[in-house]
């Protein structure tokens, strides 16, 4: 299918706009117009024989380390990574509101410079309605890629809502995901 090009409306060949063409407004607009899966992404890149690249970040402390990030992750993102994966940072409350933990950067990173996000979740000790909070807040902020992790450390027991099992396994994350979330 073609790349959508927002100077041209569908139905005629008129231009919307006199706007000159902006590669980089197209490569994020299709990011987003897109069905294909970030699985499906890297399959077509594989098949087709197209080199690829991903960056990782692990989320700064500071707010001003989360401002520089995301200038990096902008000027990084001219190099058209097919994403970027944000890595969980448990000691910077990662689900939390603040601008570095791992749920805001990996959504600015989505909303504000338009990249691809894969949001590392680290599930060991964590219950369930505590990881569905996380992924809801992860879906409502647009990130639809989360890599599954049993991390190294148990999950604070004292952050969790309610009784029962903890998570154990990455596999257990993955089943809940695929259970209540595909």
């Amino acid at each position: 299918a073609p790349i959508w090009n927002p100077n041209y409306s569908p139905s005629e060949s008129t231009p919307v706009s006199s706007r000159a063409h902006s590669p980089d407004f197209d490569r994020r607009v299709s990011i987003f117009s897109t069905d294909m899966t970030l699985k499906e992404k890297v399959l077509s890149r594989i098949d087709s024989g197209d080199k690829f690249f991903s960056l990782e970040f692990f989320p700064p402390r500071t707010k001003s380390g989360a401002i520089n990030l995301l200038s990096r992750l902008e000027r990084m993102g001219e190099g058209k990574p097919l994403f970027v994966d944000i890595t969980w940072h448990p000691a910077g409350n990662p689900s939390g509101e603040s601008e570095t933990s791992s749920t805001m950067i990996a959504h600015s990173a989505v909303r504000y410079v338009g990249l691809e996000a894969m949001l590392h979740m680290c599930c060991m000790g964590a219950k369930e309605n505590t990881v569905d909070k996380w992924l809801q807040k992860a879906k409502n902020f647009g990130i639809r890629n989360i890599l599954a992790l049993r991390g190294d450390n148990p999950f604070d027991d004292t952050k969790n809502d309610f009784e029962g099992e903890g998570m154990k396994y990455a596999s257990d994350l993955v089943r809940h995901i695929k259970e209540k979330y595909d």
